[in-house]
């Protein structure tokens, strides 16, 4: 009988093709208070919608310098970049944007910038501060204000340090307000005092 072919060995299978390995930023930017789109996600519609919003050009102040945002803000970065390195919480993580990002930055969020390539962007505020007034006088006072719970008012600054004593003895326990919330600014400021030698 004819000898059979001799079988070939079995094919080894074939590698799989090697993962590849794409590194993403979270989609806050790695910041619970910063919320970064890059610019490859960004929409022709939120493009558009910026394209009316207030300009900001960093070559109009210094390159670095410390920023508190006391409300979110809501921006597209339309050149430049720039690193922002959290000043308050317990991630200080640096966080880099540039052209073509939108960014919010939540209310809370402290950072100390540093603008690596001049930037322009265009931002605005998403939702406007609430207003209040004075019921005294009138002015704006969102910035500062003391509540007075009986008659539910609000004074201004200027106005708490009246010298008529008729409203001093109604105002003297107005709550100190900051942005519409209780704001105790002496705790913020308090420094260690020196303990007086005996």
């Amino acid at each position: 009988p004819a000898a059979e072919p001799a079988a070939e060995p079995a094919a080894e299978p074939a590698a799989a093709p090697a993962e590849e390995v794409v590194e993403k930023e979270a989609p806050t930017g790695g910041h619970p208070l910063v919320t970064i789109v890059r610019a490859a996600e960004v929409d022709d519609a939120f493009k558009a919608a910026a394209q009316g919003w207030t300009v900001w050009d960093s070559t109009s102040g210094p390159d670095k310098f410390p920023f508190s945002y006391s409300e979110d803000e809501e921006v597209l970065i339309t050149n430049g970049r720039a690193t922002l390195t959290p000043t308050a919480g317990d991630d200080r993580t640096p966080i880099t944007i540039g052209a073509g990002d939108r960014v919010t930055f939540h209310k809370g969020f402290k950072c100390a910038w540093v603008v690596d390539e001049p930037m322009t962007k265009f931002y605005h505020y998403p939702v406007p501060p609430p207003k209040i007034a004075c019921d005294r006088c009138g002015v704006e006072c969102w910035e500062e204000s003391y509540f007075v719970e009986a008659g539910g008012l609000d004074i201004c600054p200027k106005c708490k340090k009246t010298r008529d004593p008729t409203d001093r003895r109604a105002w003297r326990n107005a709550e100190r307000q900051r942005h519409g919330e209780p704001w105790d600014s002496d705790a913020e400021d308090e420094k260690p005092k020196k303990r007086a030698k005996k």
